[in-house]
């Protein structure tokens, strides 16, 4: 949780090249954690750190990583605060203002 609290905070501070060699993959490598509260923020990150993407490969690993999540709970119905996170994340990020 720590590094996750650390990402946001640095997030506005640092360039998108900085951002992608230093933060993005292990940002990335949340999205097989099982702790809900992890993946929450995670989530919640995901519209700032889309921000700092702007190659369609790296904009695709972060979908990819969205959807990941979303297919790992989708089955689970105690887990509705998670998808519903979920699916307003992959608006946002979609959304053309982004690009």
């Amino acid at each position: 949780m720590f590094f996750l609290l650390f990402v946001e905070k640095v997030l506005p501070q640092v360039s998108k090249v900085y951002f992608k060699q230093h933060f993005f993959d292990s940002y990335l490598s949340f999205k097989s954690d099982n702790t809900m509260d992890l993946l929450l923020h995670f989530v919640k990150l995901a519209p700032q750190v889309r921000f700092k993407l702007d190659d369609s490969k790296s904009i695709e690993k972060l979908e990819s990583a969205l959807l990941t999540i979303n297919q790992r709970f989708m089955m689970e119905k105690r887990v509705t605060d998670i998808l519903e996170l979920l699916e307003q994340t992959l608006e946002k990020i979609r959304d053309p203002s982004f690009h």
